[in-house]
Formats: C-alpha cells, sequence, structure tokens
C-alpha cells in the first residue's frame, strides 16, 4: 500500500490496523529516499529526510535513524539525527534505546558513544537512567562519553551516577582519568569540591531534595576555578596527565628556532618580539649563545616532554609525534613506559629538531593522532603556528576543526594545546602570529573539551651538560 493511497477503512480496529501499515509504508520509501541520499551525500536532504522519519516515531524509525547516524561522518549532520533522535521518546523509540543500551561486545563502542550523544539531548527521565548504565561499562570511552552527557543534561539526577562511578575508583592507588573526569564533571554541575567520597555523599544527602544544577546561589561557588588534584601525576608544562594512554603531538617546523627569552645580550632580534636568530651576529658570548639554544621554543618543548616521559610509571602507554610537513612517530601504536621503552622515547625526543622549513601540516598530525591506537585517551598539542600544509599559505581553520570533531566523534579524546607566550619578554610588544596561533590552538582545546596552557620563560638555567 503506497504511503498516498491509504482507503478509510472504519472501525477502531481495523483503522488502527490501517494506520500502522501506512506508516510502514510511508517508512519504506523514506528509507529508500535516504538511502539515496546518504550515498549521494546530499547533507541538507538527509536532514530533512531525518525529520520525516522521526515524526513517524516507533522502534523502527528509531533503528534506521540511528544505522544512519552512525554511517554518515558529516558533523552537522549526525548532530542533526541525534537531535531527532533524542525527540524520540515514544514507548517504541525508547525501547529501542534501551536494547542498544544492554550490548557490550567489543564491536559495539561506536554504537554505545553515538547513544550518550542522544541521550545528552533528551528531555526524558529514561536518558539519565539509562545513561546510568552505560557510565558503568568496562570502556573508558563510553565512560568518559557518558561523564560528559550528564553534564550537558544539568539535571539533578546527573548526579547520583557519577557518586557511584567515584565509589569503583576511589580505594584504587591509581584512580586515573575516569575519576577525575568525574569530579570535574560534579564540580561542573555543583560548585563544590571535595576529595573524598564520603564528603560528596554527606553533601548529597543534605542537598539532593534542593539542588538544581545552574541555580546555586550568588556566593560564587560556579566561579571558582578547580583545584589541582592531590595525586601524584606526570604533567605536562604544568598540566596534570591522568590518562595512561597518552599522545603527545610536537610541532617541529621552522619556526620553532625561535628563541623566546629574548633579552639576551647579542641576540638578532627578527621582528622587535621574537628572536630568531640565536647567532647573535657573531655577538654573543658562548654562554650567552648557550643561553639562547636553551631558550628556543623547540628546546622549550622538549625539556617539558622528557620531564613527563620520565614521571610515567610502567602502567602507563605512552607515544610521540613530530610533525612539520611530514609527520613522524616514535612508534605505530602505544608503548607501555617501562624502564626500557622510556629511555627510547627520550633518546627519540632528544634527537628532534626543527627542520628549515615554514610548513605546519597540522591536519595530518591531527589524523594519525587519532588513529593511531584505540586506547588512546588523551591528546597533548603543542605547536607555535597556524595550520599550513605547504608554509606558503596558512590553511582555513574551520574545515580543519570539523574534521578533528569527525576524528572524535566515537573517541571523546580531550585534546589539550599548548603554546607560547605572544607577549615579548624583553620590549612587551605582542608577536601577531603567535596570537594568532594561540587563538586556533584554544579553539581546537573547546572543539574537544580540552584546555589551553601558555609555555613561558622562568628563571631556569642551563646545566652544565646542554650544548
Amino acid at each position: 500500500m503506497s504511503m498516498n493511497r491509504c482507503l478509510p477503512v472504519f472501525g477502531a480496529l481495523l483503522f488502527l490496523s490501517t494506520a500502522v501499515i501506512c506508516a510502514e509504508g510511508n517508512l519504506s520509501d523514506l528509507k529508500k529516499s535516504l538511502d539515496k541520499a546518504v550515498k549521494a551525500a546530499e547533507n541538507e536532504k538527509i536532514k530533512t529526510l531525518a525529520s520525516e522519519i522521526a515524526k513517524i516515531g516507533g522502534e523502527k524509525a528509531a533503528e534506521l535513524l540511528f544505522n544512519v547516524g552512525l554511517q554518515v561522518n558529516v558533523p552537522d549532520v549526525y548532530k542533526t539525527i541525534a537531535k531527532e533522535l533524542a525527540g524520540m521518546t515514544d514507548e517504541e523509540a525508547l525501547k529501542f534505546f534501551e536494547r542498544i543500551s544492554e550490548k557490550n561486545g567489543p564491536k559495539d563502542g561506536n554504537a554505545l558513544i553515538y547513544l550518550t550523544d542522544i541521550l545528552a539531548l533528551m528531555k526524558h527521565s529514561k536518558a539519565v537512567e539509562l545513561l546510568s548504565r552505560l557510565i558503568a561499562k568496562n570502556s573508558d570511552h563510553v565512560r568518559l562519553s557518558s561523564i560528559q552527557a550528564l553534564v550537558q543534561l544539568s539535571r539533578r539526577e546527573s548526579i547520583p551516577p557519577l557518586l557511584n562511578l567515584l565509589e569503583q575508583y576511589e580505594k584504587k592507588k591509581d584512580r586515573g582519568l575516569v575519576y577525575q573526569e568525574a569530579l570535574d564533571a560534579l564540580f561542573d554541575l555543583t560548585g563544590e569540591q571535595f576529595e573524598v567520597l564520603e564528603d560528596w555523599k554527606n553533601w548529597w544527602d543534605a542537598n539532593k531534595n534542593t539542588f538544581e544544577p545552574g541555580k546555586q546561589d550568588a556566593s560564587g561557588k560556579t566561579a571558582r576555578v578547580r583545584k589541582r588534584s592531590k595525586d601524584k601525576t606526570p604533567e605536562f608544562v604544568g598540566k596534570q596527565i591522568f590518562s595512561k594512554n597518552v599522545i603527545f603531538v610536537i610541532d617541529t617546523s621552522g619556526t620553532m628556532m625561535y628563541v623566546v627569552k629574548d633579552d639576551i645580550p647579542g641576540l638578532g632580534v627578527g621582528d622587535g618580539s621574537d628572536a630568531g636568530n640565536v647567532s647573535g651576529g657573531g655577538h654573543m658570548t658562548p654562554e650567552d649563545a648557550r643561553l639562547a639554544k636553551f631558550w628556543t621554543r623547540m628546546e622549550m618543548a622538549k625539556r617539558e616532554l622528557l620531564k613527563a616521559l620520565a614521571a610515567f610509571d610502567a602502567q602507563a602507554k605512552i607515544n610521540v609525534l613530530e610533525f612539520n610537513t611530514k609527520v613522524k612517530e616514535l612508534s605505530k601504536v602505544l608503548i607501555p613506559a617501562t624502564p626500557p621503552n622510556k629511555k627510547k622515547a627520550s633518546d627519540w625526543v632528544k634527537k628532534m629538531n626543527f627542520v628549515e622549513n615554514p610548513g605546519t601540516d597540522t591536519l595530518k598530525a591531527l589524523e594519525r593522532a587519532f588513529s593511531s591506537d584505540p586506547s588512546v585517551t588523551a591528546i597533548y598539542f603543542l605547536s607555535d603556528g597556524l595550520p599550513s600544509k605547504d608554509g606558503r599559505k596558512n590553511d582555513d581553520p574551520m574545515p580543519l576543526l570539523d574534521k578533528v570533531e569527525a576524528f572524535n566523534r566515537f573517541f571523546k579524546i580531550k585534546v589539550h594545546t599548548f603554546g607560547y607566550d605572544p607577549i615579548s619578554f624583553a620590549y612587551g610588544q605582542e608577536n601577531a602570529e603567535l596570537a594568532r596561533a594561540n587563538d586556533f590552538l584554544k579553539k581546537l582545546a573547546a572543539k574537544t573539551g580540552g584546555t589551553f596552557t601558555l609555555l613561558k620563560v622562568t628563571n631556569e638555567k642551563p646545566p652544565p651538560d646542554f650544548k
């Protein structure tokens, strides 16, 4: 029966039966149109058809849209489909979402993470119930995605599953990333900061009947900065590393030769704010030349990276990528941070150096970082320039950021970015190129929920063996 020729049938049961048949006919026709639109990458048509299918409702419509949402790789499209699915709260559609939440196989990760995207937008009590199941899955990526969804929902009911998650990690010697992300989520929702589970439970017992996220009093609690964790962790540029599966991505383009500490006597200054000539035209003493190299962007990055690598324990897994117009990697996959592997990594980092070309192929580096190992849960990305494949013109950052979102949709990895202080140490002037690069790095971090940190000059002097 076609969708345009449903004959009127009298009687309540016959009417309902006819309505079901008509709906199934509509859905079949819409599916054919949707399949064609997906194959042709007609994104606006996909979104229009998704809206029509969502209005039909029911389990089959939900399953159809869900499978298409998993398939498409354009952020605007799969987020639109997720929004349509989040509005499907009829009984049959909710049964479908519940069935997805029960999956637990090794190949189910993408479906579970996409479900968290849907539930984060759902204005129905079932959303928190299903997220409470997902947050207990034995997958860090699913747990981290569930935590993000509970924060996005911003409901009172989001608190108990986060407290239950804390309880699972509380007594572990190394509580790790999931535990800290749960604490961050509780801080975002409540403005409160407790390091001990008992204190959280006491607070919740006293406030669970009246607390509403976003409606705290005017005491300024939500404006406070989250305190540093007391857990002992490796650090990169002062940023604590809680992940046990980490990849570092370091820019080695030509501008990494520049000297950040630009008040060194005899140092040649390239543009009034950034020292680009460590030779000083022959006017620097050997000690000043040594100091200048110590404070190049390249040496600052290597110094921070070597300290981080040394602090990992053998339970962690690590990798390092360097990039300019090409990408080089320490390993094809993450490697355990055993003493031999840490020495291997440190030796590799010590040999890293800038190359005399201006290219900064940021997209290639990030694509490799996201595809290198499915167990990665944190990326630490350091650069001093805007994306530029050829080094002659800057790449448009917006398509790059969209591609990062697509790379990351089934991982939910936070990319923590690091740039250099654009204010000249000696002259107080701003380096416009560094400022623009930092603006991009801030957007990259924000796109993934990460943080941005500046590398700054300190009073540290080069050790005697520094050459």
